[in-house]
């Protein structure tokens, strides 16, 4: 066999190894939800981010964001992130703040190309917990049928990039996995 011919074939067979592993890692399912819960990495600039598929083992799930705690202090990370106390009005934290939240989130739960359930938080939340090194922003939840396989698409509706550096997430999970 000449040199080209040889030169083909391993071309060949290098591009089909490469569509092989591409088909089968953007279809397959992701393992590591199968334990419950989704935490991936995202960016909190505008625009939408979607998690692997999993297979529920709950029927309900909570949707948040969490992220590593900075040298902020509790007040001004309840201000960027939108924390509203119970019964408090948005346009009250947003005087006290002097700013709008950095982060507005609008969401949607897919069972296949099916929308089960969605959501927007309007920039602001009552559920928002702060431990000495974890920020978590909760911005939905839903319900769902248990073995179902399911997306979760998050769309951010505002430019909340300058908290990237906190290493931010998107967290999937049933409700008693919380802290």
């Amino acid at each position: 066999m000449c040199d080209a011919a040889k030169r083909w074939g391993l071309i060949g067979l290098v591009c089909f190894c490469a569509f092989a592993v591409m088909s089968n890692a953007f279809g397959q399912e992701c393992k590591r939800c199968a334990k419950g819960e989704v935490n991936i990495p995202i960016t909190l600039a505008i625009g939408t981010v979607r998690t692997p598929v999993f297979t529920s083992s709950a029927d309900a799930y909570s949707i948040s964001i969490e992220f590593r705690r900075s040298s902020l202090s509790d007040e001004e990370l309840k201000c960027k992130v939108g924390e509203v106390n119970l019964g408090e009005h948005a346009n009250e934290l947003a005087e006290k703040c002097k700013a709008q939240p950095l982060i507005e989130v609008k969401w949607r739960v897919l069972d296949g190309d099916q929308e089960i359930s969605h959501g927007n938080d309007g920039g602001f939340s009552e559920d928002i917990e702060l431990d000495y090194k974890i920020v978590r922003r909760y911005i939905g939840q839903f319900r769902c049928e248990s073995k179902h396989k399911y997306v979760v698409e998050a769309t951010f509706t505002k430019d909340g990039s300058s908290l990237n550096f906190a290493n931010p997430r998107l967290v999937v999970m049933p409700p008693e996995m919380s802290f």
